[in-house]
């Protein structure tokens, strides 16, 4: 049984998205990963929590908390615009619009977070380079990438996860080794 007085290191992975963000928590103690699609407002109230928690962490006596955040960078990349030699103005316009509105997103969580003062990375979008659609990662090479990380994922997600759920986990994945006082740069 885990000691629960003991604190727990957790690398939360965003994707942020106008109509549900993906949100991977990944344990660093004891491997195991939470996977959710939520909307924004959800995402704040996600924060919200994990500032309490970290009040009753100072309480106690502990000095910071175990927290670090990696949001996906979508506000200040331009190579995250689609669009096809076929695709019309009033395409071409749809596609900026939800774009735009994806960026928003992006900067109003990060905002959130800064201002909660957590640990953030601002992480770039991520290189396509997987056998999915678009070259976005499959469910099954996810599972193999938890695997080669010694990651366990809850039984309710073995048979199927989400794009953006993969994507906030690939994230957190990506900086799974990096050291904490690279997020506070």
């Amino acid at each position: 049984m885990s000691n629960p007085t003991q604190k727990k290191s957790l690398l939360i992975g965003i994707d942020p998205d106008t109509e549900a963000s993906g949100w991977a928590v990944v344990n660093l103690n004891d491997r195991t990963i939470h996977l959710d699609t939520m909307p924004f407002l959800s995402v704040l109230d996600q924060l919200n929590f994990f500032e309490i928690l970290c009040s009753l962490h100072e309480h106690r006596g502990e000095k910071e908390c175990a927290y670090r955040f990696v949001l996906e960078d979508i506000w200040s990349t331009a190579h995250n615009w689609h669009t096809s030699p076929r695709d019309n103005h009033r395409v071409v316009a749809k596609k900026g619009y939800h774009l735009g509105r994806c960026a928003m997103v992006g900067e109003l969580l990060r905002d959130a977070i800064q201002e909660k003062e957590f640990p953030i990375i601002c992480q770039k979008p991520l290189l396509k380079h997987w056998r999915g659609a678009g070259g976005k990662v499959s469910h099954s090479e996810i599972l193999g990438v938890c695997r080669r990380h010694n990651l366990t994922l809850p039984k309710s997600k073995i048979a199927r996860t989400n794009q953006e759920e993969r994507d906030a986990l690939l994230l957190a994945i990506h900086h799974i080794a990096t050291p904490l006082k690279l997020f506070e740069q």
